[in-house]
Parts: structure tokens; sequence; C-alpha cells
């Protein structure tokens, strides 16, 4: 049986997902803010750059024709920042799922990665998000930034017609109109008095944060339960409430729906809903959902046993298309047994010092360490400026650590650290213990460079089995 990571380790993959989501809704609230901003610059400096007496009905009618174009402008930068950022958020389930399977085929020395095979899977959920097609009211994504463009236009024009009404100048209309627009302007003094009939709206860039907030978490949640469905390794999806529930509303308001389905129980377990009956988060939703999942040692002795040959009906409609399109998909060890002569895509990078290793973990089956293809792949992938330095020094660091630190997520796995003249260089070693196959070998699973002070935090709360200093 393979040995490895447990379901907490998926939690842990889910919730650094979630981070990134999170980290996604700010980025794209900024830029929403930034949008308008410019437009109030662009919208007071036209007003500003009119002529002293000219402020005639003519010119409030060609000012309404550039607004038109503006909002417009507008519409197009804010459809594109919030489609952007639903597509972000949508590619991390998947990826998460993807990782989590690479993880096991490794475990049990499998040649191959599922990389790509979830890319697809939330494509037709974003569809029915964009078109309207998910919510009661039907509405499209381009008819609800409409809806508050619309709204801002009207306001603007109000302030035009008003300002010169009260025969303020082009000056004077070009500050109230950037006050109106910029998302950071304070109310002036007189508005109240100048503009009674509109309100001032200290936060003009609200409704459309609301809207891409709200958009990109729905974006998120359907692209989980898209890879939810993919995955036949779930086995159900659990609702947790955000750690700033009870503070946000729980001690303000009482409880609300998510209390409620975050204690939901129809014998799946506390807070687990079935796959296909999970409720859809609220507006501003920061709860979490995340996918049931079965041990990663138990998911990687499954895939093995399918690759070997095994019949698994589940497996073969899940992955079958996956398992057909990799014609000598089989183990690493299999490979090498069956022909001497036939190339290996491993790499053998140098042998560990077990005496710094086995007062913790016993008998390891070999010093010999590891890096395969798929791996390889990974680094080159998710730490593209990292690839050279681990060429470079990825043997030393595996031969003669200066750190070597427990993974406390990762039963099996250490960290072998090793500092240079300018940062310090992390490989991450998934072991081969005692009762495992010996024919394994030790591998790599990761490569990266690691800040001083992230050092420092690992040290702080992981099991040091060697120290240079």
């Amino acid at each position: 049986m393979a040995q490895g990571m447990t379901y907490k380790d998926f939690e842990a993959r889910m919730a650094a997902a979630r981070a990134a989501h999170l980290k996604n809704i700010d980025i794209t609230g900024k830029k929403i803010q930034g949008i308008y901003t410019q437009a109030a610059r662009d919208l007071a400096k036209r007003a500003e750059a009119t002529k002293v007496g000219t402020l005639t009905e003519r010119w409030v009618k060609d000012y309404q024709k550039a607004l038109e174009k503006r909002i417009e402008q507008m519409r197009g930068e804010l459809g594109g920042t919030i489609l952007s950022g639903m597509c972000k958020s949508a590619g991390l389930p998947g990826d998460t799922v993807e990782g989590w399977l690479n993880d096991a085929l490794a475990m049990v020395g499998v040649d191959g990665s599922f990389t790509g095979t979830f890319s697809r899977t939330p494509d037709a959920a974003l569809r029915m998000l964009i078109d309207g097609r998910m919510y009661r009211d039907g509405k499209s994504l381009s008819r609800r930034i409409w809806n508050r463009t619309d709204q801002l236009q009207g306001s603007i024009e109000d302030i035009l017609t008003q300002g010169i009404a009260q025969h303020r100048s082009a000056l004077q209309i070009a500050q109230d109109l950037e006050a109106y627009v910029s998302p950071k302007a304070k109310m002036p003094v007189s508005w109240l008095t100048l503009y009674p009939d509109i309100p001032f709206d200290r936060q003009i860039d609200y409704n459309a944060q609301r809207l891409a907030r709200t958009a990109i978490s729905h974006a998120y949640w359907a692209a989980n339960m898209a890879a939810a469905k993919a995955n036949p390794f779930c086995r159900a999806m659990h609702w947790q409430l955000s750690p700033s529930h009870y503070e946000r509303q729980v001690a303000r308001f009482g409880e609300d729906i998510c209390d409620a389905y975050a204690s939901h129980d129809e014998g799946l377990g506390h807070g687990n809903f079935p796959i296909d009956d999970v409720p859809m988060p609220h507006a501003q939703c920061l709860c979490a959902t995340w996918q049931v999942v079965p041990e990663l040692s138990d998911v990687a002795d499954r895939l093995g046993a399918w690759v070997d040959g095994g019949e698994d009906a589940e497996l073969d409609a899940a992955f079958g298309e996956w398992k057909v399109g990799k014609p000598a998909l089989t183990r690493i060890e299999m490979k090498a047994a069956a022909n001497e002569e036939t190339p290996v895509k491993i790499r053998k990078l140098a042998d560990i010092n077990l005496n710094l290793l086995e007062g913790k973990f016993g008998k390891i089956q070999t010093s010999e360490t590891i890096l395969t293809e798929e791996r390889a792949a990974h680094i080159q992938e998710r730490h593209p400026e990292d690839y050279a330095l681990f060429e470079k020094y990825g043997v030393q660091t595996i031969r003669k650590p200066d750190l070597i630190l427990v993974d406390e997520k990762h039963e099996g796995t250490v960290l072998m650290i090793r500092k240079t003249k300018d940062t310090n260089l992390n490989a991450i070693v998934r072991l081969v213990l005692p009762g495992e196959d010996e024919k394994r070998k030790n591998s790599v699973m990761t490569f990266y460079r690691i800040r001083d002070k992230n050092v420092e935090k690992l040290k702080k709360k992981s099991e040091i089995l060697y120290s240079k200093e």
C-alpha cells in the first residue's frame, strides 16, 4: 500500500486555492476602482477644457454624446476585468485536483500526468453564469454591468443640467463630476445645496465591486462543482463557514443561511452535500466549499492498480480517454524490470545521507534520489525561474543540505534547504519508508527558492533533523 499524504493535505490544497481566489477578488476590485478613477479624470478634463461662456444647450448635447462613448468604454473595461477575474478563479479548483492526482501517480511510481485533464471542466458553468442562465432573474453579466453604468450616466447628466442651471463654471462642474465619479473623493461641502436631488454616493464603485465579487465567487463555486463531478474520487462537497462569519454576520445580525448549510447533515457527514445538490453562495459570501475525498494513499493504490490493468468502471468512465491517450502509461519500476534497454524517464540525482534521516524515519529503503520527467515538468511549469537553479544546485542541495526539516503536512517527506550567496534553495523530497516497495527511489517532488524569513518560520513550526549552523 502506498504511504503518504492524508485528507488534511487536500484541505490544505483547497485552502491555498481559496486564498488565491480571494487575492484575485482583491486585485479585481482594485482594477475596478482604477477604472472609475480614470473615468472621473476623463470626464472632468472634457468639462474643464470648455471655454468660458460656452456652457450652452448645444454643448450639453455634445457632452452627453461624449459621455455615452466614455460610459460604453467603461462597460467594456468592467466586463473585461470581471470576466478575466472569473476565468482566473474558475481555473483554480481543477488545477488543485490535477496536482493532487499527479502526486497520487508519483506515489506509486506511475509515469504520467493529469495536467490539462480538468482544464475545460468549468467552461459550461462559466458560460451559464455569463449568459445569466444560472440566476433566477436570467440577467446576463453584460446586462448587470449595463444597469449599473446606466444609473451612473443618468446621474452625471443630471449634474450637468443642474450645474448649468445654477450658472456654475466649467471648472466647477468639472470638479463636481470628478468628485462624484472618483471612488476616493469626499463629498464637497456644498453638494446637498447644489444638487439636492442627486445623493452623493461615497462608494460610487460599490455596486460594480459587489457585482465582481459575486460573479468571481460564483465562477469559483461553479468550477469547483464541475471539478467535483469530473473527479471519480469525490464523495461529497463540504460547506465550511468563513473564519470571519461570526464577527461579520452572527455577532451583528444573527445566524443566516450559511449556518444552516454548515450544520446540514443527510448522512454524508456534518456540513456535507451530495455533489449535485450544493447550494450556490449568496452575494459576497466568504464561506468555502471543498471536495470530500479519500486519503491520497488510497487514491494512489487505486490508480496504480487501474494503470496495471485492473478493472475499475468508475475510473474508466472518468479517465478512459486520458488513459487511451497515453499508451505507454505504466509504472516506472515495471518499465525497468520488463526491459533494461527501455529508456526510463527518470534521472538519478544524488545519494542522501541516511544518517541524518533514519533517527526519525527508521531504515529508509535506499539512499538513491531521483527526479521523474513529470516532476521536472512540474518545476518548470510552476517555478520556471527556479529550474535553472535546480540544474545548477539541485544535486548539491540533496547531497549536502544546510538544513533538513520534516514536512509536517506530508508523511515521509522532508525539506532539504541549501543556502547560496543570494537566496535559499528548497528541495522537497519524498522518502521510501520502511515497509514500502524497495524498488522505489526517493523522489524530488518540487524545488524552489525560499526567502530567509520564510526559512525561519519553517524552523519554528517544523521538526529540525539537521542544521549546519
